[in-house]
């Protein structure tokens, strides 16, 4: 069945567009076709939240007061329980009038959203121009004017701010948060203790946000496509996945709105304990904040432990990017390490999975744990089985603020894709114990890829290596934990790093036939690695 959104009415165009999201999900199998042109989804609490923010409400960082499972939040378009159903933008754009979910697509099988534009009416970011600078007895000072006058204020919460040069379009210099400003004359904002001077006539991005809510969160839904869209802003992360099966994004663009240097906040992407394949085909990604993707399950910490009976709970610093709990399931494969290392001491089935409530779960195991000092809050469950495939083909990632791919999963296949001007490493395999997030890798192949760094910020990559690196994140990691990764035939100019290609902790390593070039000359470094085979790199 298939209807045009001129067939629905509604007070508004928040109104129009969820009767008609309200028909697809109560019709399976039916497509939605939206006229070509701009609409506006208003919320009352999402407006007074953004407002909020620019006038410090929530401090010079909201994060950790938004960024909550407690918090309170809108969702513009609500997908819940939808069936194989289409919602065709035919190249509209949505926007948001505030901080909100765009668009939920939870518990649902076979959704596909095409073809749509998604931005934010007034940005969760503003851009200024660096026009003067200057010193005043020990403050450093400088001046920035915001042609976009609207709630810029002296007290609006300013968590990062960067530096972006036309002349090079990138960004060159990074500052930490701007906690004292000074309103001198309408849309101009002294920031002191800022020393800008050498960057007058340039332009100053100041983020209002780090996390918060997607554009669109997929949530223990099955099947998802996201096809032909495009992210121009949102005040967290663009696509959200967190306990679901298989998702395709194809030519999927988290991009900056013309004339912009900023798209998202934070990641473009996020799965997290997902299975089946998150695939990325001819994707674009520049200018977020963070990664391009980051695919992991997590370690849960083992709160108490006795004979075959835990208790585990997340302990991330921000908690879960869905702010939903998350637990192993019912006949889930589960592997016990610790902090040390990260390496495996045992697997276990999930044979009984009780909520206890605030995020706390108390799991049945098929088998006793051993006798350790569960008390120091370091040993750790990790759900090998919520652990997907990812393919990341033919993608461009550039002039981004993080890592391009960021890998803690296994069989993966990152393959004809160009990173350009990312801050740090462009493809980073790692288990990082300090976001509880993992685990390690195996079955992971990079191939025929382009990364160019040129970077001005003065990161010098995970490990100091530009292009590759494969590493652990733990207190002691001297143990091989991944295994089976393959580099070969790529290109990677990286002039600015140590080296171009870092691997440790690996089991079975293949390193050949790439062209690497790197600030030392010391282009690949191979260590605590066994079975390692290198060769024709040049």
């Amino acid at each position: 069945m298939l209807k045009h959104i001129t067939e629905f009415t509604g007070t508004d165009d928040a109104a129009l567009l969820r009767a008609g999201v309200k028909w697809l999900t109560e019709n399976p199998g039916s497509t939605l076709v939206l006229e070509p042109r701009k609409y506006l989804i208003h919320d009352d609490f999402a407006h007074q939240l953004q407002y909020d923010v620019m006038h410090g409400k929530y401090g010079i960082n909201p994060e950790p007061i938004m960024f909550h499972r407690d918090f309170p939040y809108s969702i513009g378009l609500n997908f819940s329980g939808a069936e194989n159903v289409t919602l065709d933008g035919a190249g509209a754009e949505i926007l948001t009038d505030g901080f909100m979910e765009t668009v939920s697509v939870q518990f649902c099988k076979g959704v596909t959203l095409k073809n749509l534009t998604f931005d934010l009416e007034r940005r969760a970011y503003s851009r200024g121009f660096i026009i003067g600078a200057g010193k005043d007895g020990e403050d450093s000072w400088s001046d920035i004017y915001f042609p976009e006058q609207e709630l810029i204020t002296a007290e609006m919460s300013s968590e990062r701010c960067y530096v972006w040069q036309p002349s090079k379009q990138r960004f060159v210099n990074r500052w930490g948060r701007a906690s004292d400003k000074e309103l001198i004359a309408p849309g101009t904002l002294r920031f002191h203790r800022f020393d800008l001077s050498g960057y007058v006539g340039d332009e100053l991005y100041v983020w209002h946000t780090y996390h918060y809510r997607p554009t669109m969160m997929v949530y223990q839904a099955e099947d998802t496509t996201i096809q032909d869209v495009t992210v121009h802003c949102n005040g967290g992360m663009a696509v959200v996945g967190h306990r679901s099966k298989n998702v395709l994004m194809k030519r999927l663009k988290v991009v900056p709105a013309p004339g912009e240097a900023m798209s998202t906040n934070g990641d473009a992407t996020h799965f997290a304990s997902c299975q089946g394949l998150i695939r990325f085909e001819d994707c674009v990604f520049e200018g977020q904040g963070d990664d391009a993707t980051n695919v992991h399950t997590y370690y849960h910490t083992i709160l108490t432990a006795a004979d075959n009976i835990c208790t585990v709970t997340i302990q991330s610093p921000t908690g879960t990017h869905s702010q939903k709990a998350d637990h192993p399931d019912v006949g889930d494969t589960v592997q016990l390490s610790t902090g040390d290392d990260l390496a495996k001491i045992e697997e276990y089935t999930v044979l009984g999975v009780e909520d206890l409530g605030q995020w706390v779960f108390r799991l049945t195991l098929d088998k006793s744990l051993p006798e350790l000092d569960y008390d120091k809050g370091d040993k750790y469950l990790a759900d090998m089985t919520q652990q997907p495939a990812l393919e990341f083909i033919g993608c461009k990632c550039r002039n981004h603020l993080a890592r391009g791919v960021l890998i803690k999963t296994h069989d993966a296949l990152v393959e004809g894709c160009l990173f350009d001007s990312n801050m740090s490493s462009a493809i980073h395999i790692c288990a990082e114990g300090y976001w509880h997030e993992g685990t390690h890798s195996r079955n992971v192949t990079i191939r025929n890829n382009r990364i160019i760094r040129r970077n001005d910020l003065g990161f010098r990559g995970c490990a100091e290596a530009g292009g590759i690196a494969v590493e652990v994140d733990a207190e002691d990691p001297q143990k091989p934990i991944h295994s089976n990764i393959t580099i070969e035939s790529n290109i990677i100019v990286c002039p600015d790093t140590k080296r171009a290609i870092y691997v440790s902790n690996t089991d079975g390593l293949v390193i050949r036939n790439n062209i690497l070039k790197s600030a030392s000359g010391e282009n690949i470094l191979v260590e605590k690695c066994t079975n390692v085979f290198c060769e024709n790199n040049i």
